[in-house]
């Protein structure tokens, strides 16, 4: 859903990731849109994104680069992690801070400070449960 209503709708979309078809009205920076998601039996799912203008584009990913340029060889690994997701999470991108944390939690399973993170991330786009298992996990709790 756009500001002018339905951009795109598809019905029995297979359970994998589902690109944003080309012959679909196209999407524009700067505008907030509504992605909705109905299953039988379910209530729906809604959240909001909104595409980057390129000038913010070029200024986190530089700002990414200062992160990872200055603190590689003097911090650890997850620290560089935790300092990456919390740009990106101020910036809004909460899907990007997501893919780091997981990746960095399935690679150092016993840092807690990824999971601690990672769960707010949940939080923040509504994965509650997902969001509780985290949290559950940071304080040492399988």
């Amino acid at each position: 859903l756009g500001p002018e209503g339905v951009l795109w709708e598809q019905r029995n979309l297979p359970r994998r990731p589902v690109s944003y078809p080309a012959t679909a009205t196209p999407l524009r920076p700067g505008v907030r849109y509504q992605w909705e998601l109905e299953a039988p039996g379910q209530p729906v799912e809604r959240t909001q994104f909104e595409i980057l203008k390129d000038g913010d584009t070029t200024r986190i990913r530089n700002a990414l680069g200062v992160v990872e340029r200055g603190t590689r060889d003097s911090y650890p690994r997850a620290t560089v992690t935790v300092m990456r997701a919390a740009l990106l999470s101020e910036e809004g991108l909460f899907t990007d801070a997501r893919r780091e944390l997981e990746a960095a939690v399935a690679a150092s399973r016993d840092e807690p400070t990824l999971r601690l993170l990672l769960g707010h991330v949940y939080d923040q786009i509504g994965l509650t449960a997902k969001a509780a298992e985290a949290f559950e996990q940071a304080r040492g709790r399988p």
